[in-house]
């Protein structure tokens, strides 16, 4: 999910507790903020800190000898495949992305192909900053393409295709498992892993109690008092709202680590949609802002609106986002070319082996 997105759950999950909305009132707004903050804290954590942590035993830049070159990728990644296989020892792989001018850069997706042992690069179109592509700037696949095989047992468990286009581009682990006999390739290893677990909630949270209370002394000063009802719903403020941002992310496709150290990889995600995607980011966020309205109205003096959650929240959620969904589903099956994802990716795998068969050889 978006960092929007989680930081609208933390609120949701500040709201619920009436002390804190009698406090806010109170001109100790801090505490609802404080939820916010903590349900974006596992991003802050991987993106600010994790991140800048990692270093890479490959660093694919495309830009090295000039135009990007899909076969010298393909083959670079195998080159880490087969490090990993041979010395036993995790090994990782940095995909750079290439910038063009000012708002542009040239994507280019990266697939596993687990089924046949390889790795296939593909030369995308030029992009924008936003993603949006270029008409017309797609090479052809005879010269766009790159195919390498590899000798090893792959546990690859997120989607086939990866894209580098903007900013900084993917990276995997190679983690070699030899009670498995494989080696599981980990997509951006350093995310979601011990920032993105329910122990590490509880370690950070008492720091969201700390701040509230430097916060509270700063702005009441010798008036301030301790109040430790009013402590206690904090710290499960951070700690829930942390605890909320990784049971999301559950949905999507990676999954978390939820419990290290005693749990060392990430478990598999639900699948049931993309974190990116805009629908799931929309639907999420409708949801935190009613649950934010209909919390602020029941802890309310004068309520505004009746407290039945059933009714509430069918007449507020259910049923505009089953219409949403229903819309857009119609919508995409008008729009959408009538062939599948997965029957797209089957015809794009036999042109490649086509390619492979009766082309030059020269990118394949």
């Amino acid at each position: 999910m978006k960092g929007f997105t989680h930081f609208l759950c933390g609120i949701a999950v500040a709201t619920a507790f009436g002390l804190a909305v009698d406090a806010a009132a109170e001109h100790m707004a801090q505490i609802i903020i404080l939820g916010g903050i903590f349900g974006y804290m596992p991003d802050f954590l991987d993106f600010k800190v994790a991140r800048f942590l990692e270093d890479y035993d490959y660093e694919v830049d495309p830009t090295l000898e000039g135009d990007i070159n899909a076969q010298r990728i393909a083959e670079l990644f195998v080159e880490a495949i087969h490090k990993a296989r041979d010395t036993g020892k995790y090994t990782n792989i940095k995909f750079n992305t290439m910038k063009i001018g000012a708002d542009t850069w040239r994507q280019y997706g990266i697939m596993v192909d687990n089924e046949n042992k390889r790795i296939i690069v593909k030369i995308g179109p030029l992009v924008t900053t936003g993603k949006s592509p270029i008409p017309e700037t797609t090479p052809p696949d005879e010269e766009g393409i790159g195919v390498a095989h590899y000798d090893a047992e792959l546990e690859h468990t997120y989607e086939a295709w990866t894209y580098a286009d903007i900013m900084s581009g993917p990276d995997y682990g190679l983690v070699p498992q030899p009670k498995e006999g494989n080696i599981r390739l980990d997509f951006i290893p350093w995310h979601r892993k011990w920032s993105h677990s329910l122990t590490c909630g509880l370690a950070v949270a008492p720091f969201g109690l700390l701040a509230y209370l430097g916060i509270s002394w700063l702005f009441a000063g010798s008036d301030w008092v301790f109040n430790p009802e009013l402590a206690v719903v904090v710290f499960m403020i951070c700690l829930y709202a942390y605890w909320l941002h990784v049971i999301v992310d559950q949905f999507g496709v990676m999954g978390s680590n939820l419990f290290p150290p005693f749990t060392k990889k990430r478990s598999q995600g639900l699948s049931l949609f993309h974190s990116g995607l805009s629908i799931a980011n929309f639907g999420t966020n409708w949801i935190s802002v009613a649950v934010i309205l209909y919390n602020l109205n029941y802890f309310a003096d004068e309520r505004v609106f009746g407290t039945n959650p059933v009714k509430y929240f069918v007449l507020t959620t259910i049923i505009p986002l089953t219409i949403l969904v229903l819309i857009r589903y119609f919508w995409l099956k008008k729009t959408r070319p009538k062939q599948e994802d997965d029957k797209e990716e089957q015809k794009f795998l036999e042109k490649i082996d086509e390619i492979m068969e009766y082309g030059s050889g020269d990118n394949v």
